[in-house]
């Protein structure tokens, strides 16, 4: 504490300066006891640092003055100069038993170092500043899934169902004349079976960094879902039937025979050829890479005949939707009625939370795990068809 004489000159002092605060009384004071210990330093010097005599000398005009350009926070850091002066490095460059500067050990306190006003910022590393944090979690993108939700689905109850696909051959026909024998018509009908596949994922995260980060969860959940809706999507057109795999569209589907050229000309033959056999085409499904040839073609002036690509329009054909998905192979389009085949649902995509996965409670981990359950009735085999893209012959 100071005494109330010193504090009062101080203050007197400050005023004068126009620094009328606590903080430069304390600042003064730190600066007088730096003062003593610097005498006491020259004197103990035998007189040989004249030079540092006349830097004292400046240091005290300036606090006479009202210059404090020292920080308190170094000043009262408790920085002792009696160190020097009982340091063996010191004493043997004052009797000139050593020609080169000394190495002298310093006690000043962590707490002096670490808040030195004169050392480096956040510019060059050394002392790195509060980031501003963006909010949210980046550096992931998902795909979109659409053919989940442009197939009708049916609530399914058990883990496999069956079907019976009706065949028949003949058709009706004209008598040939009374007592003639009329047209007939044979009807098959193949029981097919099928099962339901699972499809899921799931991840392990810290109960804590949970607790903390209160978007993460969702965030996590739906990637992981988004990722289960997408190999549902892969399973839907492609899936190849065997062992726990979906029978997808393309795999189940045959070539429908097609001659004209270009290709969306193909697309429309193909379409004329199914409605003409009673299925009601409503949707074609293609690669992405498949429906850009298509969008930019153009004709002999160079205009686009599929759209502006300034203003584009939704992806059409002959008056329907076109779908592209990835994961169908290039050169192959699809062309379907979705009337003749349902998505046979025994589990949407579901989340299931847990701590009581093997030792995640006493570990403090949570188990989140995406899974759904589902199959696809293609009751119709003809009911979507494969048209070949590559140019006829």
């Amino acid at each position: 504490m100071l005494r109330k004489t010193a504090m009062a000159g101080a203050i007197e002092h400050g005023r004068k300066n126009g620094h009328g605060n606590e903080y430069d009384i304390e600042v003064k004071a730190a600066l007088d006891r730096i003062s003593g210990q610097v005498r006491d330093f020259i004197e103990k010097s035998g007189g040989k640092t004249t030079e540092m005599l006349q830097r004292l000398q400046d240091v005290e005009q300036k606090i006479a003055g009202g210059d404090f350009s020292l920080s308190y926070s170094s000043a009262a850091a408790g920085f002792d100069l009696q160190t020097i002066t009982e340091d063996e490095g010191f004493k043997a460059f004052v009797e000139k038993s050593v020609d080169k500067s000394p190495h002298i050990r310093l006690k000043a306190g962590i707490k002096a170092l670490i808040n030195d006003p004169g050392a480096p910022d956040s510019v060059n590393g050394t002392m790195p500043a509060n980031p501003q944090r963006i909010p949210g979690y980046h550096g992931y993108v998902l795909r979109p899934v659409r053919l989940i939700d442009l197939l009708p689905a049916v609530p399914q109850d058990t883990n496999t169902f069956e079907y019976v696909r009706l065949g028949f051959v003949g058709d009706a026909e004209v008598q040939d004349g009374e007592g003639a024998e009329k047209a007939e018509m044979d009807f098959e009908g193949t029981l097919m079976q099928d099962k339901v596949a699972t499809i899921a994922v799931h991840t392990t995260a810290s109960a804590q960094i949970l607790d903390d980060e209160t978007q993460l969860q969702n965030t996590l959940q739906n990637i992981l879902s988004q990722k289960v809706r997408g190999r549902i999507e892969q399973q839907l057109t492609v899936g190849s039937g065997t062992g726990v795999n979906i029978e997808g569209l393309y795999t189940a589907a045959t070539t429908i025979p097609t001659l004209m050229n270009p290709t969306p000309d193909r697309i429309g033959e193909a379409i004329t050829a199914m409605e003409t056999a009673g299925y009601t085409v409503n949707v074609i499904l293609m690669n992405p890479a498949d429906w850009l040839d298509i969008s930019v073609m153009k004709d002999e002036e160079g205009r686009y005949l599929y759209g502006n690509p300034a203003s584009p329009a939704p992806p059409t054909l002959w008056n329907r939707p076109v779908v592209t998905i990835p994961d169908l192979p290039r050169g192959t389009a699809l062309v379907g009625d979705t009337g003749k085949v349902e998505i046979r649902d025994r589990m949407q995509p579901t989340v299931f939370i847990s701590r009581d996965h093997k030792d995640y409670r006493t570990r403090n981990l949570v188990l989140i795990l995406v899974e759904a359950r589902i199959g696809l009735a293609i009751l119709d085999a003809l009911a979507f068809r494969r048209v070949d893209l590559s140019p006829a012959t």
